[in-house]
């Protein structure tokens, strides 16, 4: 028995032996090459924002009884195709900022023409405006993936009970 441990010893002695001496652990950097390339290219998309057409293209009057009325005379630019009235969202100042009008319960909006010259009336129900104030109603462009123009914003005042007011129009970002 005693020589079984004297062999096992030796063998043991003989494998640390082996790992003392055998060379380190090499570092490797892995490479290949594939003959296959891909290439792709993409066009960012800007909607156009509505522009302003006419003289004036911005008006605003208090109807008695009737309440305050802005009409905006736009269209789309020339050389932007695609985009109608269809494609119109609408947006009222609400505490400083522009929020899409959802429902008719802030007033109406109706828009008719064509894309070289469309008009759009923001009405508002009885005694809306009927004794003078201010109001910002603007209007933008949807186009395909969600993406919006900038707003076509109209600043309007509103004489009290009856009479026409001032507009002007800008453009702002969304």
């Amino acid at each position: 028995m005693n020589r079984r441990r004297w062999v096992a010893g030796l063998a043991g002695l003989a494998v640390l032996a082996g790992l003392g001496l055998a060379p380190p652990v090499q570092q490797t950097e892995a490479a290949w090459v594939d003959p296959e390339n891909a290439t792709a290219t993409f066009q960012a998309l800007t909607v156009p924002a509505p522009e302003p057409w006419g003289t004036p293209s911005c008006t605003a009057r208090t109807v008695l009884l009737v309440g305050g009325e802005t009409v905006i005379r736009w269209r789309v630019p020339a050389g932007a195709s695609g985009y109608t009235s269809a494609d119109l969202e609408y947006a009222r100042d609400v505490g400083g900022v522009l929020n899409p009008v959802l429902s008719s319960l802030l007033g109406t909006q109706t828009t008719t023409g064509t894309t070289s010259a469309y008009t759009t009336t923001f009405s508002g129900g009885l005694l809306t405006n009927a004794l003078g104030g201010d109001l910002r109603f603007a209007m933008r462009l949807k186009g395909p993936g969600g993406w919006s123009s900038s707003w076509l914003v109209a600043y309007a005042t509103f004489p009290a009970l009856a009479g026409t007011g001032t507009c002007t129009l800008s453009v702002v970002s969304s």
